[in-house]
Formats: structure tokens, C-alpha cells, sequence
């Protein structure tokens, strides 16, 4: 990427779209009861990015490998359906709201956890296909060899 980084809205050098976010934060915990884990947690990023269309996706893998090359950390939201934009023989269902990939850059994670302020909440589980529908694409992934 030839432009600088830098947090706001508008279109970079590869039309990966800047976003502005307050300030996004990442928390990766580690709960096994039998090791110590790796927990961290991400806040202040330097950058955040994201790809809305899958010719987007790849230059925004790029970028993100590029900066932790150079150091940095990475942290990398990947939906499924972002699948055809690594390999066109891939095929899902329609994107929904979320971005194909958000990336987020920082300079180092935090050890200590972020205070958590109220309970979780997540709206409810629909599954996109009947049961059947299920089992017979399991069946097809099954006897692709």
C-alpha cells in the first residue's frame, strides 16, 4: 500500500474501505482448564480496514500480512462467505451485513483484560437450511475425492 495509513472514512490505494470505529477492541481468551492458555485482548488500533466485495478481500489479507511482517499485530475477521475471494471454484450463500474481511492493526496486545461492562447478547440462531438440505450437502462434501 503506497498511501499512508491513517484512521478515518474514504477509499485506500486499494479500495479497501477505511472504517471508524470506537475504538474497536479484540479479546482472545483461552478458558482449558488444563493449560495456562493465551489470552489477550486489542485496543487502539493504528488501522482498521475492510473488504465489502471479494475482489477486496485478498489486497486486505495482503495489507494485514504485510504489517505483522513489519511487527505489528494483526487481528482478522473472516466470514465464510468470503471463501470466493481466495478461490472462485468456492461458492456460498449471499453475504449478510457483516464484511466479507475486517482487519484491525496493532502495535502490541494487552495482558490485562478489558473491563466488561453488562451481559452478552446475540440475536437468535436461524439455520439456513433444513435438516434435510444439511445431510445432503454433507453427503455431496463426503464423496468429493
Amino acid at each position: 500500500m503506497s498511501q499512508t495509513m491513517r484512521r478515518g472514512n474514504g477509499p485506500t490505494s486499494a479500495g479497501l474501505a477505511r472504517v471508524r470505529l470506537n475504538p474497536p477492541t479484540a479479546v482472545f481468551e483461552s478458558f482449558d482448564p488444563d493449560r495456562s492458555g493465551w489470552s489477550a485482548w486489542f485496543g487502539r488500533p493504528r488501522v482498521v480496514r475492510q473488504a465489502k466485495t471479494l475482489s477486496q478481500v485478498r489486497p486486505l489479507l495482503d495489507f494485514l500480512e504485510g504489517q505483522v511482517r513489519h511487527g505489528r499485530w494483526g487481528v482478522l475477521l473472516l466470514s465464510y462467505e468470503a471463501a470466493p475471494g481466495l478461490n472462485p471454484a468456492l461458492t456460498t450463500r449471499r453475504a449478510g451485513d457483516l464484511p466479507l474481511a475486517w482487519a484491525a492493526v496493532f502495535d502490541r496486545p494487552h495482558t490485562v483484560r478489558p473491563p466488561i461492562e453488562g451481559p452478552f447478547h446475540h440475536s437468535p440462531w436461524r439455520p439456513a437450511l433444513t435438516e434435510k438440505k444439511y445431510a445432503t450437502a454433507v453427503q455431496k462434501i463426503k464423496h468429493l475425492h
